[in-house]
């Protein structure tokens, strides 16, 4: 799909440069240009393939947004590598303009994928007066209705990280939001457009996901070659999660309520969960709108690619067959340690021993280690996953070493310290990432292609956003019931029968014993434990204004300690590039 995108910018500028000699305005129809393309239904659709591809282009989920943006942001990452000066300062919340890395990528994608929209909504009028058929009108609507859905997408993503604020507990709104860009620019100047304030862009997502609300009204499911295209009950989905972002929670409650209730979607089971995130269960009954993924011959989002290649840079570190300490793929950064304790886990770290039973004829696996840390860890640790005394959920996020196992070096290899120095590997436990990872094999064996699908709203998330709209109007009881479904689920119980496991009271105690939000905040808590590592807890920690505190709770990364400011750590700096095009752009305070 992702060959589109270059054709659609060269009808841009053949549309927009072409000479007025009347001799020259014949259109050519032996040439792709505005005046020939689209002429088909069929060609229409080319336009809507190019903004489901910028979703997994590199600055986004193709590479960048989670180990490069979300992950280091909200401190779910450590670092193995610290020797990329523009990553440290992610992950100590100190990105500087003049040195943003990757980190700019995002900003450059966010704008292509508003840009793809507005080309696809600029041509269908004409599409519409010139070519279209009576019989394509529904089929228009479903086109336009995704175009709208994606120029709010795409908007949320670029206000979420480069917005100087969110609005929380009312304030905020009159502070910068983003350009509104509602058109294809013909001239230079249209393209100098001022930041609208944050409320400002947040009717805007919220009018494009209503107005995309309308035009797909009906369309809830897709036939099997179009499966993960976004349906009603998405958009439904994805409007509450504006208007909970925006703080029109009585209107969110309402909207999320319909998801709940007319979707038809469940939480899977336990089992089911717990492995969704491995390319298993595409496409299943909790999830709500996902982006596929498919290997191809390339490698991955280097190029263009059907795959993505975003795991390469957290994929698990593991023992070699021999019984070396080596890593699966790139493995750059690893589960923070504090991330553990906030789950209930609590076990010191402590530098692995050689083992004496490890038999060297053997390969080196979970039953044959070479080395490994006291038989009462091992066994603690595995007693945890079952008996609650740990959130269950931090096995779902990350494989822990010396107990769980990957599919690597032709085997089930033992997960290994991503910290593998000996002068370090006791200092930190050093967990892989689990979700999004590889189930077939590692990365570089297939061209770095990775294929699991990722998840942008699913039901889970729903019930968590409507107990939060719950108990922002007042209605307690119904917020506990919600969060409780999540929890139960956690635990592998009936989601909807009372448990043992049931949070009392929307101030009860977490698993996060030494958090002084998340202790007594379940609301809180179980968004952070159900969604780590799928991104999105930032955008949590910005509207909360939770930052000092996860600042003070995290302390420090290895490349050095965490340097907050409250006027300037919440929105990223807008990449210089942007102000040598655009002279009306303001920098976000501070930088």
């Amino acid at each position: 799909m992702k060959k589109y995108i270059s054709i659609f910018l060269m009808i841009i500028v053949a549309g927009f440069a072409g000479c007025k000699q009347d001799f020259l305005d014949k259109p050519n129809y032996g040439e792709l240009s505005p005046e020939v393309f689209p002429q088909e239904i069929s060609q229409v659709e080319l336009f809507v393939n190019s903004m489901y591809a910028n979703q997994h282009s590199f600055g986004l989920y193709g590479h960048d947004i989670f180990a490069k943006a979300f992950y280091p942001l909200e401190h779910t990452s450590d670092q193995d590598w610290i020797n990329d000066a523009w990553w440290n300062d992610v992950h100590q919340n100190n990105l500087m303009p003049g040195n943003m890395g990757e980190f700019a990528n995002i900003w450059r994608d966010g704008a292509h994928g508003v840009t793809y929209a507005n080309l696809l909504l600029g041509i269908l009028p004409d599409y519409r007066a010139k070519y279209a058929k009576p019989s394509e009108e529904n089929q228009l609507k479903i086109i336009e209705g995704q175009a709208y859905y994606m120029r709010a997408w795409h908007r949320m993503i670029l206000l979420g990280f480069f917005g100087e604020s969110f609005i929380s507990n009312g304030q905020g709104g009159d502070k910068m939001g983003i350009p509104l860009i509602d058109k294809v620019a013909k001239t230079r100047e249209e393209m100098y457009v001022k930041r609208a304030t944050v409320k400002q862009s947040w009717d805007a997502i919220v009018a494009d996901l209503k107005q995309a609300e309308t035009l797909m009204a009906g369309k809830t499911s897709w036939d099997a070659a179009n499966t993960t295209k976004v349906t009603i009950w998405g958009i439904k989905a994805m409007l509450g999660k504006a208007l909970i972002y925006s703080e029109n929670f009585a209107d969110a409650k309402t909207k999320l309520k319909e998801v709940i209730d007319g979707s038809g979607k469940t939480l899977v089971s336990f089992d089911i969960y717990k492995d969704m995130f491995l390319g298993k269960y595409k496409n299943n009954a909790e999830s709500l709108i996902e982006i596929s993924y498919k290997k191809d011959g390339g490698w991955s989002t280097w190029g263009q690619s059907t795959a993505n290649n975003a795991p390469m840079v957290f994929e698990p570190a593991v023992y070699s067959t021999e019984g070396k300490r080596t890593f699966a793929s790139w493995t750059n950064i690893f589960v923070h340690d504090k991330n553990l304790k906030r789950f209930g886990f609590n076990e010191p770290t402590a530098a692995p021993a050689p083992n004496p039973a490890f038999d060297a004829s053997k390969p080196c696996n979970l039953t044959n280690l070479k080395e490994k840390p006291s038989d009462a860890f091992i066994a603690k640790s595995k007693a945890a996953k079952t008996d609650g005394s740990v959130d269950p959920r931090m096995w779902v996020a990350g494989f822990q070493p010396f107990v769980d196992e990957y599919n690597a070096f032709s085997q089930m290899s033992a997960i290994a310290p991503v910290i593998q120095v000996d002068n370090e590997i006791g200092l930190f436990h050093s967990f892989s990432f689990r979700k999004y990872t590889n189930l077939d094999g590692r990365g570089p064996d297939s061209g770095m292609n990775y294929t699991s699908q990722m998840y942008l709203m699913r039901l889970a998330d729903v019930y968590l956003l409507y107990a939060e709209a719950c108990a922002k109007t007042g209605d307690n009881a119904g917020a506990l019931e919600y969060l409780n479904k999540v929890h139960r689920r956690a635990y592998n119980l009936p989601i909807n029968t009372v448990s043992s496991v049931d949070y009392a009271s929307l101030t009860a105690a977490t698993k996060a014993t030494d958090h002084p939000v998340l202790k007594n905040d379940p609301l809180k808590y179980e968004r952070w434990a159900e969604l780590l590592g799928e991104g999105g807890w930032w955008f949590d920690v910005c509207r909360w204004k939770m930052g000092a505190v996860e600042a003070a709770y995290y302390v420090k990364v290895r490349s050095g300690s965490i340097k907050w400011d409250d006027g300037r750590s919440y929105a990223q700096p807008i990449p210089i590039k942007e102000f040598e095009t655009n002279p009306n752009m303001v920098q976000n305070p501070k930088y």
